[in-house]
């Protein structure tokens, strides 16, 4: 009797927390880990660093033809802003058939910066903090630039400038893949996943190397130092 009252007795409710996965998975369109999670914030916030970093080279361009009196037209504005973009992404480019000589640094690292700071920003919002999913989120990141990066270097250039469209993909994607992957560093401890995984002789190697960079770096300062006081 006992068992057959267990049998038509109704069942217990569910823990609130029972349809919530704790193990996070490979990110996917439907929620896991802890709440809801989509590949929609994730393009959105790989997209946001492309279209500040855009706009920041439009309007300093803008800014260098008006003061050289050159068309100030918003087609023209639109296409000089898509090389300066670009550029600061150090994909090579031909003005004039001759071959833009220098690429700027301080633009690809503020660049780079935005993009890391994006990836670190989206990982904290969707509780991402598997190396797996690190990798994935990266990709996103390379391949939204990636593909501006062609598009741009196809339809978006002034008629004197042009750019290859497999380089531009290249860069772009390789640019914003590292990047996005440094910002995921902390949030989805890549560095001691990979330490984990790394031979026995890495972490020695390591910590010599930085060792020898400290001392590099204090001896350039020394070198300074005493360049400016003699």
């Amino acid at each position: 009797m006992e068992d057959v009252s267990l049998l038509l007795s109704p069942p217990s409710p569910a823990p609130a927390d029972a349809g919530v996965r704790r193990d996070c998975g490979p990110i996917s369109w439907g929620p896991i880990c802890q709440g809801p999670i989509s590949w929609g914030p994730v393009i959105r916030a790989a997209c946001w660093p492309a279209l500040v970093s855009y706009l920041a080279a439009a309007l300093l361009l803008a800014g260098l033809t008006a003061a050289a009196g050159a068309d100030g037209s918003v087609e023209w504005l639109a296409r000089v802003g898509a090389m300066g973009w670009l550029v600061a992404h150090h994909v090579p480019v031909t003005i004039d058939g001759a071959p833009l000589g220098a690429l700027p640094l301080l633009p690809a690292a503020g660049v780079a910066a935005l993009i890391a700071r994006g990836a670190a920003r989206v990982a904290r919002r969707l509780r991402i903090d598997q190396p797996a999913d690190a990798a994935r989120v990266a990709g996103a990141f390379a391949a939204a630039h990636g593909v501006l990066g062609a598009v741009m270097a196809l339809s978006a250039l002034p008629v004197t400038v042009t750019a290859d469209p497999g380089q531009a993909a290249l860069a772009c994607g390789l640019l914003a893949g590292v990047s996005a992957g440094i910002g995921l560093a902390r949030p989805c401890e890549l560095l001691p996943a990979a330490l984990r995984r790394a031979p026995a002789w890495v972490r020695p190697g390591l910590d010599a190397g930085l060792w020898g960079l400290a001392v590099l770096l204090a001896a350039g300062l020394t070198m300074v130092l005493l360049a400016l006081t003699i």
